[in-house]
């Protein structure tokens, strides 16, 4: 049997390059006969620099830089100076595994630290004599809300006071007028198709992980409002229902200042990664969601996976942490086989996420137990 692991990341657990090896290890100790191939994924949030080395055979770069909760860190990219292409991610500068939960904010915490790593990353090549053509962006798992402007309006020259979303909108708009020039072509992927503002919007789905509570939706929404005008009436763009609210709408700000374009997970993961070219030469594929919700349906990894594996006629299994019953009853309804680590704790969520290594060794075994 030809089995192909094709792992996210387990956000704040494990990377998705440490789970295929998991899987890997594990299956090969019980099963050393059938074929496999490591081949981890990413939709654009947590792991997005990680997978890409992997597949691209690129060395990954440090560099210390201002991280969203104050602190300074080493922050990971990619440089491939075949191309001039320069790699990075959002969820490493701005990302909910910098905030604590109880911590999290979007009224305090904005994209700036996205934006001034970028432009440093690129000075920093170009002292060095190379030359950057273009910045593609993995958006996805931030801790903000402010449409990407923090980062935008930093590539564009200005030094921010306060956090975009505390900040008056009529402010913002002057700072839209001026920007420089120089800024590289910016391409982002997106790990989710979901609108900046509508009935099902980026503020219903993603606000509650990011810190929103309920009695801040409506002051939030106002002053999306007005923001979203403000850009609208700037670049003669309508943004309202476009399906770029991935990152708290990062590509907004970014589309409204410079020149962007788009791709979201599944072309990233089909075309880019290329499991075009290895789908069609297996008999069973493996895949990991940490959870397991309405999300990840929204054009994610893995809904990239097992509509491909359905188009394909692939048996698929998802190991996840933990599922939404109704996301498993469509999802099994489907042909779709569901691990979840939780079930291997006794239920226990958090148990899972302590010992996700662990859960995933026992996952094996169960899976293992049932192709044999």
């Amino acid at each position: 049997m030809r089995i192909l692991f094709a792992p996210n990341a387990f956000k704040e657990s494990l990377s998705a390059r440490t789970i295929s090896g998991i899987l890997f290890n594990n299956f090969n100790a019980l099963a050393p006969h059938h074929q496999y191939q490591q081949f981890p994924i990413s939709d654009g949030g947590d792991g997005f620099i990680d997978v890409l080395a992997f597949h691209k055979g690129i060395t990954k770069s440090r560099i210390n830089a201002q991280l969203i909760n104050g602190t300074f860190g080493d922050a990971e990219y990619l440089f491939d100076e075949q191309s001039g292409v320069l790699f990075t991610e959002s969820a490493s500068l701005i990302g909910l595994k910098l905030i604590p939960a109880p911590q999290r904010d979007v009224f305090t915490y904005d994209s700036r630290c996205l934006g001034a790593f970028i432009k440093r990353v690129c000075k920093v090549l170009e002292v060095s004599g190379k030359q950057v053509n273009k910045v593609v962006i993995g958006v996805g798992g931030t801790a903000t809300i402010d449409l990407g402007l923090g980062a935008s309006l930093v590539l564009a020259g200005h030094n921010l006071t306060k956090p975009i979303l505390r900040t008056d909108s009529a402010e913002v708009a002057q700072l839209l007028k001026i920007k420089e020039l120089g800024c590289p072509h910016i391409e982002l992927v997106l790990d989710v198709k979901v609108a900046v503002m509508g009935q099902e919007d980026m503020v219903t789905e993603f606000g509650a992980q990011k810190g929103l509570k309920q009695e801040q939706t409506e002051m939030l929404r106002h002053q999306l409002n007005e923001l979203v005008g403000s850009l609208e009436a700037t670049t003669g763009k309508e943004y309202r229902s476009k399906a770029m609210g991935a990152g708290g709408g990062l590509a907004v700000g970014l589309d409204a200042l410079h020149e962007i374009s788009l791709s979201h997970s599944a072309e990233f993961v089909w075309e880019f990664l290329d499991l075009k070219s290895f789908l069609p030469n297996t008999d069973l594929v493996i895949t990991t969601e940490g959870k397991l919700d309405r999300t990840s349906l929204l054009n994610k990894s893995v809904s990239v996976i097992e509509s491909k594996c359905l188009e394909h006629r692939k048996p698929l299994i998802i190991i996840c942490g933990s599922a939404e019953e109704e996301v498993k009853h469509y999802l099994t309804g489907r042909g779709t086989k569901i691990f979840e680590l939780a079930g291997f704790f006794g239920g226990s969520i958090q148990e899972s996420i302590l010992h996700a290594e662990l859960g995933l060794q026992k996952c094996v075994k169960a899976i293992y137990a049932g192709l044999k």
